[in-house]
């Protein structure tokens, strides 16, 4: 039973200890709502506390749900604190570095991505409610375009990129997707070894860097390069 789920446990969380379970295939048959964990045990696949590194004493929901219109506002402050900006500086990778400035987005662009069709961005909320982390998922035929993953800077590192990236996988096989695609900034090395280690591969392929400037001066010559995944039947 063991192997049948996708533990990771979150460290450092101010509200104590919790484990994680996604179950497979669970987000794709459930819609990304209501995972539940019992005492000591997942309620979902029955695995016992004492699999994990951290276990929790009481139910816990990890939620990680499709973003509206009402969460652009909260949005807003996670992404452009973990991308610009000396906020950014606290987690283990940003673009600080390379584009001054305090704007990844704003709110007509944020807004303009939750309308557009095929296109969704997952939120991930502490058990307060509060936005920890989001992604941008949209569908582009028969492949998932994915962008924008972003965790609170102070809480990279504690598993919850990895629960968001599975998230976005189990919605590509809900779809139908063969593959995912990204573009990530060439020279953010850390990040490309990151999505590697996970499984997404670099095409060879490079788009130029031409965004307005008002989110985000470079400090040197940026390109994008392009990673994909393909899909597999298990999530």
């Amino acid at each position: 039973m063991k192997n049948n789920c996708f533990n990771y446990s979150l460290k450092n969380r101010q509200y104590g200890s919790i484990f994680n379970c996604i179950v497979k295939g669970y987000f794709a048959k459930k819609g990304f709502y209501g995972l539940r964990f019992g005492e000591n045990s997942c309620d979902m696949c029955g695995s016992n506390g004492s699999n994990y590194l951290l276990s929790a004493q009481k139910i816990q929901i990890m939620a990680i749900l499709p973003a509206t219109l009402s969460d652009v506002p909260a949005l807003l402050t996670l992404v452009n604190s973990a991308f610009r900006g000396d906020a950014a500086r606290q987690g283990w990778t940003h673009e600080a570095d390379l584009l001054h400035g305090e704007l990844r987005t704003d709110e007509p662009s944020l807004s303009d991505l939750l309308q557009q069709p095929g296109g969704t961005v997952l939120k991930y909320c502490s058990d307060t409610g509060h936005l920890e982390g989001c992604v941008y998922l949209q569908l582009k035929t028969n492949e998932l375009y994915l962008g924008m993953l972003t965790v609170m800077p102070a809480l990279q590192g504690a598993g919850i990129g990895k629960l968001l990236l599975a998230a976005a996988e189990a919605h590509a096989q809900q779809l139908g997707c063969t593959k995912i695609r990204m573009r990530v900034l060439s020279t953010r090395y850390e990040l490309l070894a990151w999505y590697e280690r996970h499984g997404y591969q670099l095409t060879g392929e490079t788009e130029p860097y031409a965004f307005d400037h008002k989110f985000g001066v470079p400090t040197q010559p940026l390109e994008f390069v392009i990673l994909q995944k393909t899909m597999n039947d298990e999530v």
